[in-house]
């Protein structure tokens, strides 16, 4: 039986730690050292709150009976709930080091109580939310056809956005963010409102297609090598990436969970159920409980970013996005063409997505100048004469648009592609982009290093890989398995631990610690005390002999160790 939340956490395995950083993620950032660093932070109110505030309202009463038990508790000490799903709760609430000890005797971590009592539940609710079975429906063929018209928008517009960054990078503020006239530029080449024009570009870098690149003293926008990556897969499997990265990387719209729990909320696909705020609402009420009204807010503005995205159509929920079918996906959508037509004005339209070696072309011989449901590419005399710097020769530009082009190359194109062998300053030319080694047509430029857009990060989060890594250093760093047993003034978790990290394991275990101190007049001091307290930087204590009530500042105290083995 743990003797500690810290042993506990020792105990667990690798998946119920990794489990653990991903549910609080406030625990693993930063990195914690220790074991008992990580219970030290489970045991803060701020943390215990948070992690509350992502509690069902099963989870909730089920903890809040906890929390007044004075002594151990298990699943027969809860009361209005049945004993398995009471226990089964109890193994969550563990799992989130919200209790800890033995399955069967399990104790609260003392903030629990508190942050409890500023929302208790009145009465007992019931096992899970109830699907809303009396509210509009629609087809879900329907559906899943105006919810891939959407997924198509998104991939095209995702596509002519990064092809235009390549050429014509975006300008960001100090603080990060994207501009007002940017966003206005963003928001004419994909012709949608600037609200929308931001939130492709936050979804274009959440899915890991562009990215930060420093520019003297400003930072521009600029495409990761990702994105020829990403050029190359399939239109369905191009749509999951950047669904995915709104899901998972874009805080604004709200934490992937509360995507999740929305989209869980809408029941199975083929119900064809349309929701609105006051069924989300009372989804939301069970599920979030303590953040219901901000929850519902969040997620009224999340379903229509939904829509946007393709995940929704005509206000309900998608099948291929349920359920990961991309092949339904993929026969709704479009299929890829390998031409375009050429017109009079100098333009290339593609009524419909390219291949990705004829969008590579373009893009290296065009600029892109979309409007509406079509995408079009611009030749100009700085077009062409960058192509050519890259290793295209006037024969191949001409070759390459007799053959990609639906109709005959108009006279003007022609001129300007003449013109190019008839300019003699080659180097005036180079002079007119950023020098780069000459390439060949068929090579792809490698990509700056960039960063992530600053702006768009939210709460603290923690992906699964950083979970793995964590955990594992938390394996290496020399903590024992089990700790060895302790006589009077030892340490209980080691030499290192930092005083408030075993102050706080003091509070909650009730047991003896051992603290030094600097007095107010310089001088050292030492006392065993129970610690009932660490809050706003002090320590409120009662000593362990004479009951006196100690409250002394944390930064005065120097060592604190935990008495084990004996009495005192």
């Amino acid at each position: 039986m743990p003797r500690s939340l810290t042993q506990m956490l020792r105990d667990f395995d690798n998946e119920a730690l990794r489990a653990l950083f991903l549910a609080r993620p406030d625990l693993a950032m930063p990195a914690p050292t220790s074991f008992s660093q990580v219970a030290s932070r489970a045991t803060t109110r701020e943390s215990v709150r948070r992690a509350l505030d992502g509690l069902n309202a099963l989870d909730l009463w089920v903890a809040e009976r906890a929390s007044a038990c004075p002594d151990k508790v298990s699943a027969a000490d809860i009361g209005g709930v049945e004993h398995a799903p009471a226990g089964a709760a109890l193994a969550r609430l563990r799992g989130l080091a919200l209790l800890w000890g033995d399955t069967g005797a399990l104790r609260a971590v003392r903030a629990l109580s508190t942050e409890l009592a500023r929302s208790p539940l009145h009465e007992a609710p019931g096992l899970q939310p109830s699907l809303h079975d009396h509210v509009a429906r629609q087809d879900p063929q329907r559906v899943a056809a105006v919810a891939a018209g959407s997924a198509f928008e998104l991939v095209r517009r995702v596509d002519v956005l990064v092809e235009h960054l390549d050429h014509v990078p975006l300008r960001l503020r100090q603080d990060g963010g994207l501009a007002q006239r940017e966003s206005r530029v963003v928001g004419s080449l994909l012709d949608v409102p600037v609200a929308a024009a931001l939130l492709h570009t936050q979804v274009a870098q959440a899915a890991g297609l562009i990215g930060v690149m420093p520019h003297g003293r400003t930072d521009t926008l600029i495409p990761t090598a990702a994105f020829d990556d990403w050029r190359g897969r399939s239109l369905a499997q191009q749509w999951a990436e950047v669904a995915r990265g709104w899901v998972e990387g874009h805080p604004p719209s709200g934490s992937a969970r509360l995507k999740l729990l929305c989209f869980a909320a809408f029941g199975p696909p083929a119900d064809g159920r349309v929701l609105g705020t006051p069924e989300m609402h009372g989804w939301l009420a069970w599920q979030l409980p303590r953040v219901v009204d901000d929850a519902t807010r969040r997620a009224t503005a999340m379903i229509t970013q939904a829509a946007w995205i393709g995940v929704t159509g005509l206000g309900a929920l998608a099948s291929f996005a349920h359920d990961g079918e991309l092949a339904t996906l993929q026969r709704l959508l479009p299929e890829r063409s390998d031409t375009v037509v050429v017109q009079n004005d100098l333009t290339a339209v593609a009524p419909g997505p390219l291949t990705p070696t004829v969008a590579r072309e373009l893009g290296a011989l065009a600029d892109v100048e979309s409007r509406g449901g079509a995408t079009v590419y611009r030749f100009t005399v700085e077009s062409l004469r960058r192509a050519r710097a890259l290793g295209w020769s006037s024969r191949e530009i001409a070759a390459t648009l007799t053959a990609r082009s639906r109709t005959p190359i108009p006279q003007p194109l022609s001129y300007l592609i003449a013109d190019l062998d008839r300019t003699a300053a080659v180097a005036a030319i180079a002079s007119l982009v950023r020098p780069v080694q000459p390439l060949s047509r068929h090579q792809t430029p490698v990509r700056a290093a960039v960063t992530p857009l600053a702006g768009s990060a939210g709460d603290v989060t923690v992906n699964p890989e950083e979970a793995d890594r964590i955990v594992e250093g938390l394996r290496h760093v020399g903590n024992p398995s089990v700790a060895p047993e302790t006589s009077d003034l030892t340490a209980a978790e080691g030499m290192s631990d930092s005083p408030l990290d075993t102050l706080r394991e003091a509070v909650e275990t009730g047991e003896v610690v051992w603290v030094g101190y600097v007095t107010t007049q310089g001088g050292t001091g030492e006392r065993l005390v129970y610690a009932s307290a660490v809050e706003d930087g002090r320590l409120i204590a009662k000593d362990s002999r004479t009951s006196e009530r100690l409250s002394v500042p944390v930064h005065r105290i120097t060592v604190a160790h935990i008495i084990r083995g004996g009495s005192v």
